[in-house]
């Protein structure tokens, strides 16, 4: 759901520069420009890494199965 969200919202951000820059806005423009390549930098950093979530979650479902499969043993 977030991946979408920001998808979108880049698109909007692109969107709306070309939509300045056509209409010779280009103060306006060049503001929606910065915000979109901040967007870009933002998002290409988180998806570098696994959040923590992915982390815990991970870890919390493996503990999870070892507790499970230990009560199943006795």
């Amino acid at each position: 759901m977030l991946t979408i969200a920001e998808d979108e919202a880049a698109d909007a951000v692109k969107n709306a520069y070309a939509e300045g820059y056509k209409a010779g806005r280009i103060d306006g423009a060049s503001i929606w420009g910065d915000e979109y390549r901040k967007l870009q930098a933002d998002y290409a950093q988180v998806a570098r890494r696994p959040g923590w979530l992915t982390v815990t979650g991970f870890a919390v479902g493996a503990l999870g199965v070892g507790i499970i499969a230990g009560m199943m043993a006795r």
